[in-house]
């Protein structure tokens, strides 16, 4: 399974690991996992390290809208924090995070996991850098 995803209820955080080659398909069931756990608040760390796909413009498109459906539902989504160390990915993600913005989801790409966990952590704290 190209996915593994991590419930932390103490620390309000989900992780997930994706390997290997991911579609849309699997981005989208993780999502829906978040919201029917009821966990949309909580925040999101994507470790993308070990991924070998890199989604496209219409599949980073869809994942905001299906993101926008169901933040209609449930409210606004916590923080998402993506770790990637492929360009091409990088950039589809920093797409993903500007249109997420405009949405008012705060949405960020990292290159190192430590600075993603900081980041996240800051934004569940309140303590936005």
């Amino acid at each position: 399974m190209p996915i593994t995803y991590e419930r932390d209820d103490e620390r309000r955080r989900i992780v997930v690991t994706t390997i290997g080659i991911v579609g849309l398909d699997d981005m989208l069931a993780v999502v829906e996992r978040q919201a029917t756990d009821g966990t949309w608040q909580y925040g999101m760390l994507y470790d993308s390290r070990c991924v070998t796909s890199v989604a496209s413009q219409t599949d980073v498109r869809a994942g905001l809208k299906h993101v926008e459906t169901l933040s209609r539902e449930h409210g606004r989504r916590g923080p998402v924090a993506f770790v990637t160390t492929i360009p091409a990915a990088f950039g589809m993600v920093r797409m993903y995070s500007t249109l997420a913005g405009q949405l008012h989801q705060a949405v960020e790409v990292f290159r190192d996991i430590g600075d993603a966990e900081r980041w996240l952590a800051s934004r569940l704290t309140g303590s936005e850098p």
